[in-house]
Parts: structure tokens; sequence; C-alpha cells
């Protein structure tokens, strides 16, 4: 639903092309969300289902990662041509790298090296941030628009790392929360917040950049 207001919205409002790379965003969080959704339904069908499963699953928090990455960098070097070439050819050799890296095995034994794998991509918001006030400064009425909410946006999806890795509020009160209330369950919720407050954000570059 998110995704089908937005284009239209956007269609009518600046054309054709603008809607394109929230559009991306936002089908990156709805595959995300379906094959997180489509693990947790049926990993427990068998074992060679659980390990198909879990590769979708990564698959979609690759999705989510990258999703975010093409349209930050874009609105963000939207004036800077050079600058966005270079970090969409990184960006076009780390996406297809990240979404195979599910399909090996020795990524799935490695849970550290995994969100190790997770963390350093996922940065790429906070390196465009850094390497767009050394081009432009901090005194860009850019920067809150955008960087604002991925601001917010990521530290939702932190802190929801944080509880995961932790186990918190489980490994205290063991039992309490095997119904609601898990680390596991609270981090997809602040994913799904910080995803909608990263489509704010995205939602407001385009429209700044494309009036």
């Amino acid at each position: 639903m998110w995704c089908l207001y937005f284009v239209v919205t956007h269609f009518t409002t600046f054309g054709s092309t603008a809607p394109f790379m929230p559009s991306l965003f936002l089908m990156c969080c709805i595959y995300g969300l379906l094959a997180s959704s489509t693990f947790h339904w049926f990993n427990c069908l068998d074992a060679k289902c659980h390990l198909y499963l879990r590769t979708v699953d990564f698959g979609g928090i690759a999705a989510n990662i990258l999703g975010a990455a093409w349209p930050i960098s874009y609105f963000t070097f939207y004036c800077h041509q050079t600058t966005l070439s270079v970090y969409f050819m990184v960006l076009a050799v780390v996406s297809p790298l990240m979404m195979a890296m599910p399909f090996i095995r020795y990524f799935h034994r490695h849970m550290l090296l995994r969100t190790m794998i997770y963390a350093v991509n996922g940065g790429i918001p906070a390196y465009t941030f850094l390497h767009f006030t050394l081009l432009e400064g901090y005194g860009q009425e850019f920067i809150p628009i955008l960087f604002k909410p991925v601001f917010f946006a990521y530290l939702c999806f932190g802190t929801g790392m944080i509880l995961y890795l932790t186990r918190i509020p489980e490994r205290f009160w063991p039992g309490g929360f095997d119904l609601l209330g898990t680390s596991h369950q609270m981090w997809h919720v602040l994913v799904v917040i910080g995803q909608y407050i990263l489509y704010k954000g995205i939602s407001n570059a385009a429209e700044y950049r494309f009036q």
C-alpha cells in the first residue's frame, strides 16, 4: 500500500521518473517483510525447508539494507553526478554479492560475521552523510530533510538489533515472554517503525530534489 500510494502521488506530481528510487525502497521493504513472515510461518516444516526459508529471510534483510542505500545515495548526491556515479558503481557490485551470500552455507554458520557484514553495509547512509558534509558543509537545508529521519530510523534499527543480539528482555525473565514481547518480536516492530520513518525522509528528499 505504501508503494502504490507513493507511486501514484509522485507520478501525478513530478512525472514519470521521480518515484523510481523511493518505490525501489518500498518494494525492498515489502520483500523483506514478506520473506521474514514466510520464514517464521513455515520454517518448522522440516530441516530442508528451514534452511531454504532462512536463506530467503537473510536475502530479505539484505534487500532492506540495499533498498535504503540506493535512494539515500541518489538524493544525497543528486547535484554531484560524478560522486553519485561512484556510489552507484559500488552499490552495483555490493548488491548482487549481498543477495548471493545467504546461498553460501558458510554464511549461515557464523552469526558474528553475518552481523558485521550487515552492519558495515547498513552504515552506507552514515558514509554518505559524512561525505556530503565534506562537500557541502553542515549548513545545507537538505541535511535535516533527509538525514534527520535517517538518524531516527537507524536508531530504531540499531536498538532492535541490540535487543535481539542480547536477548533482552527474555534473558532476565526466562519463559515470561514466550508468546509476546520477545527481543525478536521487538526487533521486527522497531524495523517496521524505522522503515516508515525512513520512507517519510526519502519522500521529503524526493519532493525537495524534484521541485
